[in-house]
């Protein structure tokens, strides 16, 4: 019974040593397959870096939008077939300490090996310099117009025919629903896309359309529009009645200390029912600036004219910046109703009365003084 007992515990151990063995075996096959594996992606990368994918080698046009960042020129490759892993792309680029890529269009083929793409960006561009577009606050649509003739190979005239297209607005509204629905129900203002292209510099690839460009403007916009929208839900007026009352403080009051107060004094006369009166409404309505406003231009027929037409008129009359739209939503509490600007100053002085107003008017504002 003993002998018997001693050849089971020696099977017994014999079995659990061959099954050791198998495992141990099986790990190290295991760690062979895994150290293969990575040895084969390692290879694969190395290929995709240096030779490419194998495939058609087609001319492609790859147009980097101003702006773009590294990970998404990469993935805009990787759509393209340009190259084959956008992740891959990201990690050689910071590896060889990437820059930035310089907005245009890029002759390049299919299935470039990505040493060769990430030296064609480097080079730059082949459609020419970016340039800048300058929009400064209180701008209408008309005057950004001029400024991108002024800076671009495109007119005028282009320019205005693309903003003011009605399809291209439609486009517009699909992009941005929730900043242009009420501008999308309205009849009777001049030009759907007037103050919704925020006022701010950009840069411009040279071959970027005109639909590109007001899209990256009504796009910032749109920003403004997100980062306030508590402040927007909080206040008794739509953000398309805000956007009109910030194009007018933008214009009636250039200086920043004044903004919040005069934003104040509009919304008291919107409260009391008296008419807005401001003389950027009637050079506006009569699409000529004038520095000084006569009693017969007050009288012009326009549902922009808010000497004549209760409330803050179809929509707005320039493209306000932030301070002045930040200022509408936080308008300064007062008892005045009135304000006037020095025409040579450029100083405000307010008043509560209409007969403090008329002489402040008498003092600071005349034609004489206008033309001076």
């Amino acid at each position: 019974m003993v002998r018997k007992s001693q050849r089971n515990n020696a099977d017994r151990k014999n079995e659990a040593k061959r099954e050791d063995n198998l495992a141990n075996k099986i790990v190290k096959w295991l760690f062979a397959g895994l150290i293969a594996f990575v040895l084969l992606i390692c290879l694969y990368g190395v290929f995709l870096i240096t030779v490419g994918g194998i495939g058609n080698k087609d001319e492609v046009k790859v147009d980097v939008p101003v702006g773009a960042s590294a990970s998404s020129v990469a993935s805009q490759l990787e759509d393209q077939n340009v190259i084959a892993n956008a992740s891959l792309f990201n990690l050689y680029q910071r590896i060889k300490g990437g820059q930035g890529v310089q907005a245009g269009t890029y002759t390049m083929h299919e299935n470039m090996s990505m040493q060769s793409a990430l030296k064609t960006l480097n080079a730059g561009s082949q459609s020419g310099e970016v340039y800048r577009l300058v929009i400064p606050e209180g701008t209408n649509l008309e005057g950004i117009s001029q400024i991108v003739e002024e800076n671009s190979d495109y007119t005028a005239e282009e320019f205005m025919e693309v903003a003011t297209d009605e399809k291209f607005f439609q486009k517009m509204q699909s992009l941005y629903p929730d900043m242009l629905a009420e501008v999308a129900e309205k009849d009777d203002v001049r030009y759907k896309l007037e103050g919704y292209l925020f006022p701010a510099t950009y840069e411009i690839g040279a071959g970027e359309s005109i639909e590109e460009i007001i899209d990256k403007m009504v796009g910032q916009m749109n920003q403004v529009y997100n980062s306030h929208i508590d402040q927007v839900n909080q206040s008794d007026y739509s953000f398309h009645e805000l956007l009109t009352l910030a194009s007018l403080v933008e214009a009636e009051a250039p200086e920043t200390a004044d903004r919040q107060l005069i934003a104040g004094i509009f919304i008291n006369r919107l409260n009391t029912g008296m008419p807005i009166q401001s003389d950027i409404s009637i050079s506006y309505a009569l699409n000529e600036h004038r520095p000084y406003v006569t009693y017969e231009d007050t009288e012009v027929d326009s549902p922009y004219n808010l000497y004549q037409n209760p409330g803050l008129g179809p929509g707005p009359f320039n493209s306000p910046g932030l301070e002045a739209i930040e200022a509408s939503l936080a308008p300064e509490p007062s008892d005045y109703l009135y304000f006037v600007a020095d025409l040579q100053t450029g100083e405000v002085y307010y008043a509560e009365t209409y007969e403090e107003h008329l002489a402040l008017v008498d003092q600071y504002v005349s034609e004489e003084n206008a033309n001076m």
